[in-house]
Formats: structure tokens, sequence, C-alpha cells
């Protein structure tokens, strides 16, 4: 390695082949001195990420930049077109998207995600829609339940929105998680829900806390009912007396469909999971192309860190747009809507297949509140600002579970 390149701010590297290591220049001082090195061929996302945080480390003890976040996001994008760049010496040059804040439009989300996702780009873009609808709610709340088999993708797809400022992820929730105890009022109370307040939580697979016992399965689901579209919610605990939690998040879980086979937990999900019209389902079928062309060594493993880089970039740009931004909806689509919702409440009076006549009518008021966040979500990250009839259509077939 006795070839250095000088990047910005007295930042240097050297490479060789695929080990990098990088230096910095110390003003009167004749030699760089070695800040790390990586191997870009081992690890590639995670060592790169590694750097960025040695260098940061670093930083904090020399004074290198006045924008040291601009340095970290320029040097992470020259470490991925290095990488790039040595794996296709010989091949025509490549020009590399970066998975940055510079994506900012769907279009460009969208292709990262097709390389990554494959045939889950409908799923990926509900999920995104929830994520974003908090930002346009009031008092209200969207949790979206995902039901497939394992292996079908639930976890791959829940993974893509980790590590942003709007999402939480929590794959050991229970209720302890949500409420916490005190011995006394003199400790201090900590929560989930504070964790969450105003953003999405997602969980891969509740499967566990809903294939425990009936009991167990009406105590979660109603808590979840309980505090649905608070902004606060008031717990009274012997040791500490009234608590009152932030209870403002939308709720994103995976669940496999064998918890509905047993009897008395269908009961149970059913009763209160679809009849507290506080749901929405994303039903994910098998690809079974998909899973052959995996089997026969067509396709690479997924690099999920691409995407997260992608989507944590797009929503803060998209957060910026949402300041002020609002969605219309015609007189036509008015009717529309209204026409589904009593197709819907006709067939929400449906179960076991029988008509239950004494099962009163929903209120349109809160599933308009709900529709018009997710509606306007989808408007601001396909950058229009009227809402579709598709739109329509594709929030009335999320309320509907068909297991």
């Amino acid at each position: 390695m006795n070839i250095m390149d000088e990047w910005i701010s007295g930042v240097q590297y050297k490479q060789d082949g695929h080990k990098v290591a990088l230096f910095h220049k110390i003003p009167g001082v004749q030699e760089p001195n070695i800040i790390g090195t990586i191997n870009l061929k081992k690890d590639d996302y995670q060592k790169i990420d590694d750097a960025r945080t040695t260098v940061g480390k670093y930083f904090k003890n020399h004074y290198v930049c006045d924008n040291q976040d601009f340095l970290l996001i320029d040097l992470k994008k020259r470490l991925y077109k290095l990488k790039i760049q040595e794996e296709n010496k010989g091949a025509n040059p490549v020009v590399l998207v970066v998975p940055n804040d510079d994506i900012s439009t769907w279009e460009q989300l969208r292709e990262v995600v097709s390389k990554t996702l494959f045939n889950r780009i409908r799923e990926f873009k509900i999920l995104l829609a929830v994520i974003m609808s908090k930002w346009f709610q009031k008092n209200t709340s969207l949790y979206l339940v995902l039901i497939g088999v394992p292996g079908c993708g639930k976890s791959t797809l829940a993974d893509c929105f980790e590590g942003n400022d709007y999402t939480l992820h929590d794959d050991e929730v229970t209720m302890q998680s949500f409420i916490p105890g005190a011995s006394d009022s003199s400790q201090e109370l900590s929560s989930l829900l504070e964790l969450i307040s105003g953003k999405t939580l997602i969980t891969q697979d509740l499967s566990g806390i809903l294939g425990s016992e009936e009991k167990q399965v009406k105590k979660f689901v109603r808590f979840l009912t309980a505090v649905y579209g608070r902004k606060v919610y008031r717990k009274h605990s012997p040791g500490t007396g009234l608590m009152t939690l932030p209870a403002d998040f939308n709720f994103i879980f995976g669940i496999t469909p064998h918890v509905f086979s047993d009897k008395s937990l269908r009961f149970a999900l059913v009763r209160e999971i679809v009849n507290s019209q506080k749901f929405i389902f994303l039903l994910m079928d098998v690809d079974v192309e998909l899973e052959n062309r995996i089997i026969d060594n067509d396709l690479p493993d997924v690099d999920v860190k691409i995407v997260q880089e992608a989507v944590s970039g797009f929503l803060k740009n998209k957060k910026k747009e949402a300041k002020g931004f609002h969605s219309t909806i015609t007189d036509e689509l008015i009717k529309h809507w209204k026409s589904k919702f009593e197709e819907y409440n006709e067939q929400s009076k449906y179960r076991d297949g029988k008509y239950q006549e004494e099962q009163a009518d929903k209120s349109k008021i809160r599933l308009w509140h709900e529709f018009r966040s997710f509606a306007t979500a989808i408007c601001l990250i396909e950058t229009r600002k009227t809402i579709s009839h598709e739109d329509v259509d594709l929030f009335f077939e999320l309320l509907t579970l068909k297991i």
C-alpha cells in the first residue's frame, strides 16, 4: 500500500485490493496518523459502518472540519465506491447509487427495494404508508397485522424499516414491555410507550404472545384497543399511584396463520381484534417461483442494510415535504368511499359463516380518519395531491380479514 490518495479535510487512504487503511494528516506532522483499517471484501457493509464509527470517535479528539456529519456521509459514499470499483475491475465502470439522504423520490427508493425484495414492492409500500401516516393523524393510530407462513418474507420486510428516526423494533414484546411496574413512587418509570410515542413499533412475529392462552390473548389485545388513538394512557398502580404514559403510536406486527387453528384462540382473536375495528390486515402469500429460484441458487442473499439506509434517507426527505402537505378527495370519491364502507359494514357481521344481525353498525368517523391519514401518506410517497379510487379500494381491502 504505497499509494496515498487524499479525500477531504485531511482524511487520506491507502488501498491494496480490498484492504483499505484510513489516515488523518495532522498539520505540522510529517507522517499522517493512522485511524483504522477495513477489509471491504469481508462483511462489506458492516465494515464500512465500523470504519465510520472509528473515524467519528477520532474526530471527537481532533478537530477535522466544521461539518463532521457531512464528512462521515461522504466517507461512506467513497468506501462504497471503492468496494464496487474493486469488485468490478476489468468490467465496465458502474454508477453506484449509494443509499443515503439523497434518496428523496419513490422511484429511487423502489429501484433499491426491487433489487433486494424482488416481488414485495406492494407490501413494502403499504408498510411505508403506515409509518408515514403517523405524520397526518389526529388521535388515530394504525395497527397493521402481517399474516403469512414462516419463510414468506414477513421478517425481511419488517427488517427493512429498522434504523430510522420514525420506527422502533422490539421482538420481545410483552404486556410488561408496555406498562412498567414500580415498587414505590420514588422509582423512575420507563416504558416502551415512552420510546415509541409518535412512532411506529415494529415486531417481526407476535405469534408467541398471541399463541398463549385465551386469557392472555384477550388481555394483550384489550390493552392495545384501550390505548388506541390516545395521546396518553392512564394506569393506576398500588405502588406508584396514577401513571400517565404516552400512547400515541402505530403498531406493525407479524403472526403466522396457525394461531387461528385453535378454536378458543380463534374466538379470542376474532372477537378482540376483528370486532375492535382497530386493526388492518396484510396477507402475504408464498412466492413459489421466487422460492424455487432461491433454492436453485439463482438469487443472492438479501442485504437488508442497503434498503434500511435508503428508507432512512427517504423518510427524512419526505418528513420535510410533509409539513403543510394536504391530500384532496373529490365528491365522487367520497361517495365511492361511503359505498365501500357500507359493504364492509355488512361483511363484518358475518362470523364463522353466520350472519350476526344483532351486531351494531360501525361508525364511519374513525375509519375516515384512518383512511385519510393512510391515503395522504401514499399520496406523499408518490408525490401527488389527489386521492384515487385505488387508494380507497386498498384501504378497505386491508380492513377485511380472510383466513
